[in-house]
Formats: C-alpha cells, sequence, structure tokens
C-alpha cells in the first residue's frame, strides 16, 4: 500500500466516525468557503508597484547591489510597467466605448418627497403623477406612505378599513383602504414605450410605490369639513403628504421634418429638437401613438421613423442618467435598477450570450444588488418551495405570465444582509431582495426564483 492510499483510508476513517451534526458543520463550512472564494474572485485590488520594488530592495543587504537593482528596477522596469499600464488602460477603454450597454441610458430611479418641498426646478426628479403635486383630490381622499415591512402591508390592507371623525359634527366616516392603482399604471405605460421603442425591459424597484395607499371616504364628505382619521396601531409609521418622484420627464413635442423615401415603400422621418435638454447623458422613450419603426438620436434631436405622414399627437420622455441634484428634503432613499458596469457584463449583453455558471450568478447577484450590502449566500434547486418565501413578482403587474400552470422546479436563493448596511432601511429589505429575484426571473425562466433572507452578520 502506498502512502497515499494509507492516508486516505485514514481520511475515510475518521469520515465514517463522524455524526450527522458534524458531518451537517462540515458542509456549511465549505458552502461558506466557497461563497468566499467567489466574492474574492470578484475583488480586484490595484498594485502598487513602486512601493512593491521599495520593499523588495529592503531585503538587499549590500549597498551597492542595492543601488544597481534600484536603478534598474525603478528607473528601467518601472517606467515600461507605467508604460504598459498606460497602454492597456487605453485599450480597455476603447473596448468599453464599443461594447456599450443598451439599459445603461434608460436606467429608472424612485425615491419620495413631503409634497410642499417637491422641487419644480429641480431637472432631475419629477413626479410619476402630477396630480400628487394636488393637495385637496376632491371627495375628501387622501393618500398615505406607510413604513412598514412586507408582513405589515398585508395586515393593513387585511384591516380593509379606517375611521374617520368630522371634527365640527362629530359624524364618524369609514374610510376604505386601497394600494395606489395610478402608480401600477404608470409602470404599465413605461413598460408598453420600452416595448414600442424596442429597448430590453429591466424590472424597476418597487419599494417606495407599493408602500402608497388611498384612502377614500364611503360616505360623501363636504369640501369644508375637515375630518381627522384615525390610525390606530399604525399611527407612528404612517406618513401623509407624501409624493412618489421618479427621473423620467415627459416633454409634449410637435414634429418639425418628415420624409424619407424606401425602395418598396414610404417611410416618414419626424424629427423632435431637445434643445438644451439634449446634451444630457439619459435614454429617451417616444410615445406617438402609431407603430414606431425606429429611433435615432443626433445630439440635440430626435428621429422616429413611421408609416404616417403626419403624427398629431408626440411626447418624449426623458429618462435623466446624470448625477442626482440635490434639493432640501430630498433625504429618502433612492431605488434604482441601475447595475453595477462591467466589462463582463458588456460582452455578454452584447454578445447575448448568458453563461450559467455559479460564478457568472454570483457577480450577477453582485452587480444586481448595489449599491446596498447585500450577499448571495447560497442556492439550490428543490422541487417544492417555502410558503414564506419571498418571490420575484415584481413584474406581475405587467400581465407577462408565460406559465400559468407553474410546475417548474424551484430555484430558492439565500441572501444575507451585512450589519453595516445603512442605506437602506429595513422595512424596505424585502421589496429589495424581491426585485432582485424578479430580474433574475426574467433571466432564469425555466425556474421559479424564489430568496429568504438569513440573519445579518454580528
Amino acid at each position: 500500500m502506498s502512502k497515499a492510499d494509507e492516508i486516505q483510508g485514514k481520511i475515510d476513517l475518521l469520515t465514517n466516525k463522524m455524526t450527522e451534526a458534524e458531518k451537517e458543520a462540515a458542509k456549511e463550512a465549505q458552502e461558506q468557503s466557497t461563497v468566499s472564494r467567489n466574492n474574492e474572485f470578484w475583488k480586484e485590488e490595484a498594485m502598487d508597484y513602486q512601493e512593491y520594488i521599495q520593499k523588495q530592495l529592503r531585503d538587499i543587504r549590500d549597498k551597492e547591489e542595492r543601488k544597481e537593482a534600484r536603478e534598474l528596477l525603478l528607473e528601467g522596469f518601472l517606467s515600461f510597467y507605467q508604460w504598459a499600464e498606460g497602454k492597456y488602460e487605453a485599450l480597455k477603454e476603447r473596448v468599453e466605448k464599443e461594447i456599450t450597454l443598451p439599459w445603461k441610458a434608460f436606467a429608472i430611479h424612485t425615491t419620495i418627497v413631503k409634497r410642499e418641498e417637491a422641487d419644480p426646478i429641480n431637472g432631475f426628479w419629477h413626479p410619476l403623477c402630477h396630480e400628487d403635486l394636488k393637495k385637496d383630490w376632491g371627495g375628501g381622499r387622501k393618500t398615505i406612505y406607510l413604513e412598514v415591512d412586507d408582513e405589515g402591508l398585508k395586515a393593513f390592507l387585511q384591516q380593509k378599513q379606517l375611521l374617520g371623525i368630522e371634527e365640527k359634527t362629530g359624524r364618524t366616516i369609514p374610510f376604505r383602504i386601497e394600494q395606489a392603482r395610478r402608480y401600477k399604471e404608470c409602470i404599465q405605460k413605461l413598460y408598453q414605450l420600452f416595448l414600442e421603442n424596442h429597448v430590453p425591459w429591466r424590472s424597476i424597484p418597487m419599494g417606495h410605490l407599493e408602500r402608497f395607499f388611498d384612502l377614500s371616504p364611503e360616505e360623501e364628505i363636504s369640501f369644508e369639513e375637515n375630518v381627522h382619521i384615525s390610525y390606530g396601531k399604525w399611527e407612528s409609521v404612517v406618513k401623509e403628504g407624501m409624493i412618489s418622484l421618479w427621473n423620467v420627464e415627459e416633454i409634449q413635442m410637435e414634429s418639425q421634418e418628415f420624409r424619407l423615401p424606401c425602395k418598396d415603400e414610404v417611410i416618414y422621418e419626424h424629427s423632435y429638437p431637445l434643445g438644451r435638454k439634449g446634451g444630457e447623458e439619459g435614454g429617451i422613450l417616444v410615445d406617438a401613438k402609431e407603430e414606431i419603426l425606429s429611433v435615432r438620436y443626433e445630439e440635440n434631436q430626435v428621429f422616429v421613423k413611421t408609416y404616417k405622414e403626419q403624427i398629431e399627437e408626440v411626447k418624449l420622455y426623458l429618462l435623466h442618467q446624470k448625477e442626482k441634484n440635490s434639493s432640501y428634503g430630498y433625504y429618502a432613499p433612492v431605488l434604482s435598477n441601475r447595475q453595477q458596469d462591467s466589462l463582463a457584463a458588456r460582452y455578454l449583453e452584447k454578445t447575448g450570450q448568458f453563461i450559467q455558471t455559479p460564478a457568472e450568478l454570483y457577480r450577477k447577484v453582485r452587480a444586481l444588488s448595489l449599491p446596498f450590502s447585500v450577499e448571495l449566500l447560497k442556492y439550490e434547486i428543490v422541487e417544492e418551495g417555502i410558503e414564506e418565501a419571498l418571490r420575484g413578482d415584481g413584474n406581475g403587474c405587467l400581465e407577462n405570465l408565460l406559465f400559468p400552470k407553474d410546475k417548474r422546479k424551484i430555484l430558492l436563493f439565500t441572501f444575507r444582509w451585512k450589519k453595516e448596511e445603512e442605506g437602506l432601511p429595513k422595512y424596505l429589505r424585502e421589496s429589495w431582495l424581491r426585485y432582485v429575484l424578479s430580474q433574475l426571473q426574467l433571466e432564469y425562466l425555466e425556474y421559479q426564483c424564489m430568496g429568504k433572507s438569513e440573519e445579518c452578520e454580528k
């Protein structure tokens, strides 16, 4: 028997003597090691070549040899190293410019602000619904924002009613609780614009939008009456007078030019000047109420090709992507579907290929999770899901159900929030994970994507 066989025999003997608990602990340790290696794989650390040479020179005791080595390495190799690094960076920049991300200019950002602090001259943030700027909707309807987690949202909806009291008469008026539908309609309209403009759709974080509720009185209320609504146990988490903002600006346009002949048919090209807004780095969506053949951009103009000689009503939607302008009162967290940019992501998007490897999956989750500190601990394929598991249902409002009777296997993810994460309140964390799962669901159609969250690091 060889020495290697003897050692392997001892290892097998020790393994057989391990209890089930010890085997499970060893398995978990191995999985943690795999996660750590995957996370380390994507960390890039810049090497300080000059500092490295200085450290190595200290090991040379002979002064003359150290002097000669210093001249050779620092004056010779260092300049060559810097030249090579410069060439590499130039090549990298050229390749990145050639491989552009089609969705980079179409990222959607959302946040919330008090109605009275909404800044009308802020060029980045715009209200989802301009009706939100009205203080009185009429009929006594009121909109509130609820700072609770997913379980709290369900419990609030199940309550169905809140009671209000007229200050003058003391009359009790029931208010019906409904999730604000207008935001869902805004997302549905945006989805249609993406399709019509031939832009790939990406999931949108709904954390803020799904926390708005409309309270509608079930009895008639006069405009003069002031009604106080009793929120009961929800008093501390209800925020009145909040509105939702996003980076989408709507502009009404008029066509300036058209006509573009084609060999077998006539196609009309309509141009729309953008003026000062044309120089920004951002996407543009066209709502022409007609079939759009193509959209192209040239500096301060948008060109739209259609079969119609005249288009009566055209709206442009500018998706601002420059640095967010800060205004007084804009303190709420920003939820965005902008992903981490990398050469690997650009290449895969450009080629249309998807590499189904563990390393690629960890990279994708890492790109989706930023800027918040959440990591993927593990994933597994199971036959049945967990009842309380989070689901990638963020695109459910789009009514794009490919699998009405879903019998697919479950791709179950386990996430963990890092303890130092302070950028995202705890009540929004489950919503953020559902956004990550929703985007993964669009890319892993052969599975149902579900997830769960473990305790934070200690």
